[in-house]
């Protein structure tokens, strides 16, 4: 059965796929490393909450910063959640710009939140 949240995971992970389309410090950058709008057609990495969001305008045309449409708003929140199960301190949420952002946040770290998001995801269906 599909698992529409599921789904909106794989791809917004799809566009930070290689090491090349993720970012640190802003949702999105163009080919030359400039901040620009996720909805922007010349945005080539994102970060993961850029990821979230770039699908979200691929599927709505719609330029209005910050979706607040409910899937889009799942698959930051589930994301979140690993984040801050994995690597918060007890009590706190670490959000998951902060952890994208993060020195020590990798490539690698990021697509391992993505993969434990949707393995949860599955599980719970």
């Amino acid at each position: 059965m599909a698992n529409p949240l599921a789904d909106y995971l794989r791809q917004a992970r799809g566009v930070i796929e290689s090491p090349e389309q993720w970012s640190k410090g802003c949702f999105s950058r163009d080919a030359q490393g400039k901040a620009i709008e996720c909805f922007d057609e010349k945005a080539k990495s994102f970060c993961a909450l850029g990821a979230c969001n770039r699908v979200y305008w691929d599927k709505n045309d719609d330029q209005a910063c910050y979706p607040t449409h409910s899937l889009c708003e799942a698959a930051c929140d589930a994301l979140e959640d690993i984040v801050t199960e994995l690597h918060s301190r007890p009590g706190e949420r670490l959000l998951l710009e902060e952890y994208n952002d993060a020195d020590e946040t990798t490539h690698a770290d990021i697509l391992n939140i993505f993969d434990k998001t949707i393995e949860r995801v599955e599980a719970t269906q």
